[in-house]
């Protein structure tokens, strides 16, 4: 007995010290401060450990009505397929607006460096003709047409203003700087004219000229041909033929001359009645002379000298047998004649005015007989190969300047390239697509709790919409601002797009939906 009371004591004073340790380590440790102690936080996740362990759960989405659901779920998608419409409208959009770079005012200046470049080597074709004395008047014309034509493209050129079509040139410009030394009276005119005007009225002289070389060019060949040479050897002949008999007569003419002083009138009137008959047959010779086109302008030269000392002859022959002392009588009426010069056969003032005439008949052989030379080298070999060559030089200068006035034509049929008409149906087009487009975002679910997000896609497309309509009814070509409304509402419209985009990826994780 004695035995079990000693073990039970000892298991009692283990209980003791057990229980000392314990409540050793559970109390507070001291703190030097002045502060009354205070204890320890009652922490509610220790307070919970002390209770028994339960599961944890995670929370679930406030349940969504499936009507709401499917809503939300059409709108996303309807949006989808909205907004790829949208991009492709744009696309279509921004490469078509690429293309319009001809109606941009850059291209058009570039162009007309281009035609004013271009056609300066027509200019320098121009001068290249050749300069033979059978055609250079004929290559004079044409120097002179292209030059004017080259200047007033010059001046498009340096004065044409986006802002109008028909720019006028700015005050003072003219072709200043950029003309050729050789403007006429009409070309300085022409400065004064609208620049695009002034390309057409250049250009209309320059054809005018063109023209007319041409049929000079054609009469040149007609003139230079085979039979036309021996035409012209003919008619040299012939006009040689009475060159002589009309200077045999001026000899013997100078004969009469010299011993009339020392004839009666009877004997000076017979004198001159042989001289007027041999004279006669001067001018049946050149009445006689061959026709030919190469020649005609000396027949004629020769023709109108010979007929005028012709009738100066006559009229001395018949101013002889009139000749009578001077006189002073009373006339019928009772008052006295004036006093007046009347010729006597040894009177010399009787054979002056003939002599006036000899003179100028003589001027015009000679010239004649310069020009019967010109004609004569004109249907030379020489002349025939020239003449050719000019016209085939002239045909290669024909072929590029018309194919330069294609080319010019057609820039300025479509508005220097931009043609204005298709510009504004492709903006028609654009603008109906817009249109169906905004049918399209009105036609998107309207629920209440999707209604900010409506409204936000409505007013972007609407914006866009406007903004194309009053594009297609203002646009103009070489407009650098036409396109600066559109732009700015894109912008717009791209933010509000944006926005919807976002709006519909949280409404559609807060209904804890899929996105599609």
């Amino acid at each position: 007995m004695r035995i079990k009371l000693r073990s039970f004591g000892w298991l009692i004073t283990g209980s003791i010290l057990l229980l000392a340790i314990g409540c050793g380590s559970a109390a507070p440790a001291a703190r030097p401060s002045l502060d009354a102690p205070t204890q320890t936080p009652n922490i509610p996740a220790t307070e919970a450990a002390k209770g028994p362990a339960v599961p944890v759960r995670i929370p679930t989405a406030t349940p969504v009505p499936p009507e709401v659901s499917q809503t939300a779920k059409k709108f996303a998608s309807g949006y989808l397929v909205v907004n790829e419409e949208w991009d492709e409208l744009h696309r279509y959009f921004d490469k078509w607006r690429q293309g319009l770079i001809t109606c941009d005012p850059s291209s058009v200046q570039s162009t007309l460096v281009r035609f004013s470049g271009s056609f300066a080597g027509i200019t320098e074709t121009a001068r290249s003709l050749s300069r033979h004395s059978a055609v250079r008047d004929l290559s004079d014309q044409l120097i002179k047409a292209a030059e004017e034509e080259e200047q007033a493209l010059r001046r498009l050129r340096d004065n044409w203003k986006p802002d109008s079509g028909e720019a006028e040139p700015a005050n003072g410009s003219g072709a200043s700087g950029s003309g050729s030394d050789g403007s006429g009276s009409g070309q300085a005119g022409s400065q004064d004219l609208p620049v695009f005007e002034g390309v057409a009225v250049a250009r209309s002289a320059a054809s005018a000229i063109q023209k007319s070389v041409a049929d000079q060019l054609s009469d040149l060949q007609e003139k230079t041909g085979p039979a036309s040479e021996s035409k012209v050897g003919e008619f040299s002949d012939a006009v040689k033929s009475a060159s002589d008999s009309w200077d045999r007569f001026h000899r013997d003419y100078d004969s009469f001359r010299t011993g009339q002083s020392g004839l009666t009138p009877e004997q000076a009137e017979g004198a001159l009645g042989g001289l007027v008959d041999d004279f006669r047959a001067v001018v049946q010779a050149i009445r006689d002379l061959p026709s030919t086109s190469a020649t005609d302008s000396v027949a004629s030269l020769l023709a109108e000298a010979v007929e005028e000392e012709d009738l100066a002859l006559r009229l001395l022959r018949g101013a002889l047998p009139k000749s009578v002392e001077n006189s002073t009588e009373p006339s019928a009426n009772g008052d006295e004649s004036t006093d007046e010069i009347v010729l006597v056969p040894g009177d010399p003032a009787l054979f002056d005015l003939f002599d006036v005439q000899i003179v100028e008949a003589n001027s015009a052989r000679r010239q004649a007989r310069k020009e019967l030379a010109s004609a004569t080298e004109s249907v030379s070999a020489d002349s025939r190969a020239a003449i050719e060559a000019f016209a085939t030089q002239y045909a290669a200068l024909n072929q590029e300047w018309d194919a330069f006035h294609n080319n010019y034509d057609r820039w300025r049929s479509t508005e220097g390239g931009c043609d204005r008409t298709k510009a504004v149906e492709a903006l028609g087009g654009f603008t109906l697509r817009s249109a169906e487009l905004s049918g399209s975002v009105r036609d998107l679910p309207r629920a209440t709790f999707l209604r900010p997000l409506g409204e936000l896609m409505v007013e972007a497309a609407e914006r866009e919409e406007s903004a194309l309509r009053e594009l297609r009814t203002s646009w103009r070509p070489f407009d650098p601002q036409a396109f600066q409304t559109l732009d700015r509402q894109r912008n717009t419209s791209g933010k509000l797009r944006r926005q919807v985009a976002l709006g519909i990826a949280e409404l559609l994780e807060s209904y804890g939906i899929a996105a599609p």
